[in-house]
């Protein structure tokens, strides 16, 4: 799946049916509608995991984000992980932004592309 970086500002948003924590944009019809809700910008996306992480754990919801080694891992269908799931995966090799995909703004955990032994990986 082919995404673009996205460089505005987000929101988290807890859905009340899916009981998950996902990123909101400035087009997302609740976007700034609470003044107590936390900005984030795209140097951020760190911050914004770290902040979802702890807010799931409050609401005890999921975290939804785009990592496919997690997803691999765990062997799931779906982006949407536990608090626990997260914190008991390695993310010490992984960088985090926001990508624009087909359904919105995600915030993407990703290894960094590297050199191989065939070149650069693209």
């Amino acid at each position: 799946m082919a995404f673009d970086k996205f460089d505005g500002n987000v929101e988290l948003y807890k859905g009340p049916n899916t009981n998950s924590i996902s990123v909101i944009t400035e087009g997302h019809r609740l976007f700034g509608k609470n003044p107590n809700a936390t900005q984030f910008t795209a140097d951020q996306a760190n911050d914004c995991f770290k902040f979802m992480v702890t807010k799931a754990k409050e609401f005890g919801a999921y975290v939804d984000v785009f990592c496919p080694d997690l997803k691999d891992k765990l062997g799931k269908k779906q982006n949407r992980y536990t608090a626990e799931e997260i914190l008991g995966f390695d993310m010490t090799e992984y960088t985090m932004s926001f990508q624009k995909g087909r359904f919105g703004v995600y915030l993407s955990i990703n290894k960094p592309k590297s050199k191989g032994s065939n070149g650069m990986v693209l």
